[in-house]
């Protein structure tokens, strides 16, 4: 009975002596040892830090600079606390890929302390004052972290209310409440203004951006006005500045809102109490006694006396340019210059949001090898190519069509368009049109061409999807010989051709086409790609007999030129082609590849030609292109040939976060694959890959980057198909129909050919064209739809291939195009690897793959997560930490991550093959 009662007061006098030391605690030391909570927490859970060499970089120069400039302007050796909390807040709250930026930040943060004064007071939050600076006037080396905790309820709880307890104990707790309960009216009143979900608007303030913002920038107590009714006045009008900025889709409304408001209230503060008398200062309501004139005039000579103080001026000076840039008076450089000249506010588009927990949930895993399964009857698919062919061996029927993935009705469900040609007109045995099928969410698919508005005949090759009138539609461009249409999506299922009012029809041999924003206007661009000059009545009469006709090469033809249609708005478009430098009469060209392949993040083309050397069309940034493929090594083949390239595709195949290029070539020329070095160079690593020999004799038309096992390494594919149906006539060892390839990448560059090993639905011989990959019954893993000329097409169902982890992106633009296409994704693992994609349209042969971003993130394990960076096309830069696998999220430009759902891996019954 005695042991308790020894042992119970030193408990609570233990408990007591802690409470007691933190209470008793100087002021100066709860702020660094909070904010250190924050930044232990925050990386060790999520990875918010860039690197914590930046970070240690960052304190090192604000400590640095602390001592000099405190023992230089004040003879005293200065407390090195503040000069902490300044370089842990901009090592967490910076973002960039060099060094430089965080120490010169680190240094201007600090040394605002000391210059930037008034009556001996500096009167902007250091980081503060440092990050909107670096985002002034250096915004093409830096940006802001924009991460959200929201998808983690017990980070954001923790430091919430370690922050609430903290603040109170400053005794600044009033200044959070009144700014966070005004955030969230205003968050609800632009909510109803610009139409969002109110869950979106208010988000934000779940992440360390806010907390660090709420907890120590507006809360600094050297930097705030003294009085507390004051202090109360400030958090409100920086909730309203803020607001009025994130109607501008600023994503650093929060820090420049504090910019600008802070400072004013300090001053004008001064300026009031250095006016007041000894009766005015014990009450606050004298200085409006004798009428609202008096104190009109009182008010006058108290600004004009403070206006004569040159350092007041100075700090005056620095808001308003600080004002004027916000409002887009900022010098530009050339690549703003561009967004100045065609400026143009974006619809908002309102996305579903969950807030809170993530909704990753574990479902029952597939286990097996992995199989590709032959779905296509029991999904309801029965589209069957029609190349018109009745023995006139006319060129265009060697093309075959493209095929493009698309979510047409916005249900989150990718539904396929098959592009089709038709009879020719002196042998017309019916009618052919394009066939669009929307997905039933159930493993299958319902015709809904009829009515549709695409019911149209034309003698189709290739299509590309965009949402060209920012409208949160995806519009379908369809390529073909004669004429091309541009069908705009009027939301209810119905499309309009709009092709003659748009001016985009690209008469002639067109085949291949892109939707992207070569400008970065915000709008979507239409690139073109021609083949060569071809009427029936110039066709040309070849044999591979000497006795019977059969399907000319390109070469006994003259080349057009591609067409590149610019975006003016309201639906109108220019041929810009020839101002461009695009302008090539020589080119006979069929896939495109859209890429940034010099990382200056101004989007390039690759245009693969049919025995003329390939094109790479480097952005000057000035709506010009430079042709770039001789000296960047992807012209020619290693021998110094021209090779007749088909397809093509661009993807970061080795996690170099480069884009590199994989070509479809004719029989014994094999697949290209130029890896890009870096420096503008390619490097053709094909042969040491391991893909050159096994592709040498097939002729591959579509071909594409995906990870068909999730295991973080883009394998290939490629669907292969002659183009003569008599060849074998000639050559025995070669076939008209043939089988499709796939290479598993193995990592360090190397790929094995697994065709053989993944069912036999894979190598059924077809006569390949257009190809394309989707993710059509949601279970993670992803599919394949190939079209084969003059045959049907197919669905193969990718079975087992989620074994392992996985991560789904969609992108919403706002300033940038509504798709996001052009936005370059990058998925960080706790482990340091990383793996990037761009969000594009075009690619492969005709065709187009879903837009959503795939990515593989290997094996499971218990509590991984992963950092997701996005640099959209306008370039703003975004963060997203703590990200759960096995989710679709969908990015929005300027608000993050504002929706995630889990993947079911189990499959739908309908799905399974009869």
């Amino acid at each position: 009975m005695s042991t308790p009662t020894a042992i119970s007061p030193s408990v609570s006098t233990a408990r007591d002596s802690w409470a007691r030391r933190f209470f008793t605690m100087e002021n100066r030391f709860i702020p660094p040892i909070f904010i250190t909570v924050i930044l232990l927490l925050g990386h060790f859970s999520f990875g918010i830090l860039e690197s914590w060499t930046k970070t240690l970089l960052a304190i090192s120069c604000s400590i640095a600079t602390e001592l000099i400039l405190g023992r230089t302007m004040t003879g005293k050796w200065p407390h090195i606390a503040s000069a902490y909390i300044t370089g842990i807040s901009v090592g967490i709250l910076l973002r960039s890929p060099a060094f430089w930026p965080y120490a010169l930040c680190a240094v201007i943060s600090i040394t605002s302390k000391y210059v930037l004064r008034v009556k001996n007071r500096h009167i902007w939050n250091p980081s503060n004052f440092g990050i909107c600076v670096m985002l002034f006037f250096a915004a093409e080396s830096v940006t802001a972290l924009s991460i959200q905790w929201g998808n983690s309820l017990w980070a954001m709880l923790v430091i919430w209310s370690l922050g609430s307890v903290i603040i109170w104990r400053l005794k600044r707790f009033h200044i959070c409440a009144v700014y966070v309960v005004s955030f969230l009216a205003f968050a609800l009143l632009r909510s109803w203004i610009v139409g969002d979900p109110w869950q979106s608007e208010v988000s934000p303030v779940t992440g360390p951006e806010y907390q660090l913002f709420i907890f120590f920038m507006i809360t600094d107590p050297k930097t705030t006005v003294r009085s507390i009714r004051g202090q109360c006045v400030v958090a409100f009008l920086v909730a309203a500045v803020e607001m009025g900025l994130r109607l501008d889709q600023s994503i650093y409304a929060p820090l420049y809102a504090l910019f600008l408001v802070g400072p004013v209230a300090v001053l004008v503060e001064m300026w009031i109490n250095s006016r007041r008398s000894p009766v005015a200062h014990s009450n606050s309501a004298a200085m409006l006694a004798g009428g609202p004139l008096r104190a009109l005039v009182r008010l006058s000579k108290c600004l004009r006396s403070c206006l004569m103080s040159s350092r007041m001026l100075c700090v005056c000076g620095v808001s308003l340019v600080a004002a004027l840039l916000l409002c887009g008076c900022k010098p530009k450089a050339p690549r703003a210059a561009s967004e100045a000249l065609h400026e143009q506010a974006t619809p908002a588009t309102p996305v579903r949001v969950i807030t809170g927990q993530q909704t990753a949930v574990e479902s029952a895993r597939p286990s097996g090898p992995i199989r590709f399964i032959d779905v296509t009857d029991a999904a309801g698919i029965h589209f069957r190519h029609n190349s018109g062919a009745f023995g006139k061996k006319y060129l265009p029927e060697t093309m075959g069509s493209g095929v493009c993935v698309l979510d047409y009705d916005n249900d989150g469900w990718q539904d396929v368009l098959f592009v089709q040609s038709m009879d020719w007109p002196e042998h017309k045995t019916g009618r052919s049109t394009a066939a669009l099928y929307h997905n039933n969410h159930d493993g299958t698919f319902t015709d809904v061409t009829r009515g549709s508005g695409l019911d149209v005949e034309m003698y189709g090759l290739g299509c590309a999807v965009g949402d060209f009138d920012n409208d949160g539609r995806d519009d379908i461009y369809i390529t073909g010989v004669g004429e091309s249409r541009l069908f705009r999506n009027l939301g209810n299922g119905k499309f309009a051709d709009v092709t003659a009012k748009a001016g985009v029809s690209s008469p002639g041999f067109a085949t291949g086409a892109v939707w992207f924003d070569y400008d970065n206007d915000g709008k979507l661009d239409l690139f073109v790609s021609h083949y060569v000059e071809w009427s029936t009545a110039t066709d040309q009469n070849c044999s591979l007999d000497g006795q019977h006709k059969s399907y000319c090469t390109p070469e006994a033809y003259k080349g057009q030129s591609a067409t590149l249609f610019h975006n003016l708005g309201n639906g109108l478009f220019e041929d810009v082609t020839k101002k461009a430098g695009l302008y090539d009469p020589s080119s006979k060209s069929l896939g495109i590849a859209l890429l940034d392949f010099d990382e200056d993040g101004w989007l390039d083309l690759f245009v693969a030609n049919d025995t003329q050397p390939n094109k790479l069309y480097r952005n000057n940034h000035n709506g010009t292109f430079t042709e770039s493929a001789f000296s960047a090594g992807v012209a020619f083949s290693d021998a110094g040939k021209a090779r007749a390239g088909m397809g093509a595709d661009a993807g970061d195949y080795d996690g170099s976060g480069r884009q590199s290029l994989v070509i479809g070539n004719f029989t014994n020329e094999s697949l290209s694959l130029y890896h890009n070095d870096g420096g503008g160079l390619f490097t053709d690593k094909a042969t040491n890959a391991g893909i050159s020999a096994p592709s040498a004799s097939s002729l591959t038309f579509s071909t594409f980057f995906f990870d068909y096992d999730l295991d973080g390494l883009p394998d290939i594919f490629a669907a292969n198909g002659h183009v003569a149906d008599d060849v074998s006539v000639t050559q025995p060892t070669v076939k008209y129909a043939e089988p499709a390839l796939l290479f598993r990448n193995h990592g360090s560059g190397h790929f094995e050919d697994v065709s053989n090993k993944v069912g036999p639905a894979l190598r059924q011989t077809v006569v390949g064209r257009g190809a394309a990959y989707l993710d059509y019954d949601n279970d993670g893993d992803l599919d394949l739809l190939i079209t084969s000329s003059n045959g049907p097409a197919r669905l193969l169902r990718n079975d087992n291939g989620n074994q392992n982890d996985m991560l789904r992106v969609r992108t919403v633009g706002v300033r940038s195009n509504r798709d996001g296409i052009g936005a370059k994704v990058t998925v960080r693992m706790m482990d340091g690897a990383r793996m990037s994609a761009m969000v594009k349209s075009g690619s492969s042969y005709l065709s187009q793959s879903e837009l959503p971003l795939t990515f593989g993130l290997g094996k499971p394990s218990d509590g991984k997560t992963v950092a997701v960076d996005i640099v959209w096309p306008r370039g703003k830069r975004e963060t997203i930490a703590g990200v759960k696998p096995n989710q679709e999220i969908t990015l929005k430009e300027g608000s993050g991550m504002v929706l995630a759902k889990s993947i079911v891996f189990s499959l739908p019954s309908a799905a399974a093959p009869h």
